[in-house]
């Protein structure tokens, strides 16, 4: 009587009609060879970058007083001195120049709203500066993906991190790049924009970077309450052509992540909690302190914060999430 069965039904079909692949192939082809302004809300953009048309509108502001509201609370339970809240811009958003002449993407009017939205005494992380001066010196962000790359990563930890040691001075400061050793996980990755087209704009791949720090070997990760045996996913790499290979940097697949760095026994343990955006951030940041406990916001309904902040005895709280997370989603109820 509610219709939740036809629903189910309907999205059953969807995923399992015969021949899906190949439908959804030949109706991108088609609609690219007929000039379509854009393929499943994607265009190509210049530079051989896939980016996503969104506009957005009045109706979001439910959403950004809700997130609002949640960030509010937040400070309440964990305290003001040791909160931080960072936006990251979206891929689309860092690239607004790269877009084709119709395109226009207003995140930048949200963000600012959402920014301004939040207590003044809350600290707060405006990560746009640093990506929008570094934007065309340095590519940040994967081509075929929604995601930042390792080096768009890099500048969001410094800045962050150069945050954070302003109140908490024992924290090492941020590594070089010269203190990584840079592997090549594959040269292969058609993100999540390709995958969305089945790249019918024939966009070459990308490349994912794992940038291991030093002395990494000592870590200890869990996943899920399970050691990880290696500080990447490689096993996902090797996946085929539209994997989501982005998931080679942990925390995907469970509601924690934990780094252990034991040379650091004595230095604060972190809270971050995010979008998917902090899997490749905690692969940087976790080194700088004893315990990094990464909270995916995706596999939670409610966040118990109080409960996790003294059981985990964490000194900071981190929320990390990308512009379209506050913007167009809504934060996790928190208690």
């Amino acid at each position: 009587m509610n219709g939740k069965y036809a629903a189910d039904l309907e999205s059953y079909l969807s995923d399992q009609f015969f021949g899906r692949e190949y439908w959804l192939q030949y109706l991108f082809e088609l609609q690219a060879a007929a000039y379509f302004s854009d393929i499943s809300g994607v265009v190509k953009g210049k530079e051989n970058y896939l980016l996503e048309i969104r506009m957005y509108n009045q109706t979001v502001l439910s959403n950004i007083n809700h997130n609002v509201k949640m960030m509010t609370k937040l400070a309440e339970i964990v305290g003001l001195d040791r909160l931080y809240v960072a936006v990251a811009p979206r891929q689309t958003q860092a690239n607004q120049d790269r877009l084709p002449f119709y395109a226009v993407n207003n995140a930048d009017e949200y963000t600012d709203l959402y920014l301004g939205k939040l207590p003044a005494d809350i600290s707060k992380i405006d990560l746009r500066s640093v990506i929008y001066n570094n934007i065309h010196a340095d590519d940040l962000y994967f081509r075929t993906d929604h995601h930042w790359n390792i080096n768009g990563t890099y500048l969001a930890y410094e800045e962050i991190l150069n945050v954070i040691r302003k109140s908490f001075p024992q924290i090492p400061g941020p590594y070089t790049k010269a203190d990584y050793t840079v592997s090549v996980g594959t040269n292969q990755f058609y993100g999540s924009l390709a995958r969305r087209t089945r790249n019918v704009y024939d966009v070459p791949p990308d490349r994912i970077e794992l940038w291991y720090p030093k002395n990494y070997e000592n870590t200890i990760i869990t996943v899920g309450g399970k050691e990880h045996p290696e500080y990447f996913n490689l096993e996902i790499l090797n996946g085929p052509k539209y994997a989501g290979k982005y998931g080679a940097f942990l925390g995907a697949n469970a509601m924690e992540t934990v780094y252990t760095v034991p040379q650091n026994e004595g230095l604060p343990n972190l809270l971050l909690i995010g979008d998917s955006y902090i899997f490749s951030f905690a692969s940087l940041i976790s080194q700088h302190f004893h315990k990094t406990h990464l909270i995916y916001l995706r596999n939670s309904d409610t966040l118990n914060i109080g409960k996790i902040v003294k059981d985990r005895n964490i000194s900071i709280v981190l929320i990390l999430t990308n512009s379209q997370f506050v913007i167009g989603e809504k934060f996790n109820q928190i208690k």
